[in-house]
């Protein structure tokens, strides 16, 4: 969607996967905000604003969220947050806190927030991706440490 092509792309520049962190910074703000960083009425004006650089900055971005943000949308992508050490540099940021990321790996860390689903019905409710015992697997392990491993273990399969 254009709210996430990085700004060399827009342009008709080469590109590197630098493209990929200008989205990941775009995901952040989005998260956080509800909102996309360069969002408009129009594809031309979201294309415009993330040409010119014009941020939406929302209040709720500061601090190291802002930093983290404004590091990964730098319009040079050769300066841009990722772009060295594929991806290791992302990880030591302040953002990111205290984070084992070792222990994130082996699925050892519980998520801060779980959602409450109470049967598969409630699930396939929520979120309309197909029949309920598609996710009945999501209640036998709550605290999420082998859900994604079980549902989409097969999902890139021969990719």
């Amino acid at each position: 969607t254009p709210d996430y092509i990085a700004r060399e792309i827009v342009r008709n520049r080469a590109y590197t996967k630098a493209v990929d962190w200008w989205s990941f910074g775009v995901l952040i703000y989005e998260l956080v905000s509800g909102k996309t960083p360069f969002g408009d009425d129009s594809s031309e004006q979201i294309y415009e604003n993330i040409t010119e650089m014009r941020i939406k900055w929302h209040p709720m971005i500061k601090g190291t969220c802002k930093d983290i943000i404004k590091r990964l949308l730098e319009p040079d992508p050769t300066k841009r947050l990722g772009t060295v050490g594929d991806g290791e540099e992302i990880r030591q940021q302040p953002f990111y806190g205290k984070i084992n990321w070792t222990r994130v790996e082996e699925r050892k860390v519980t998520p801060p927030f779980l959602p409450a689903c109470d049967t598969p019905e409630n699930i396939e409710k929520k979120t309309k991706r197909g029949p309920a015992e598609d996710y009945a697997a999501t209640l036998k392990y709550a605290n999420g440490a082998k859900l994604t491993q079980e549902l989409f273990s097969d999902a890139f399969k021969g990719f």
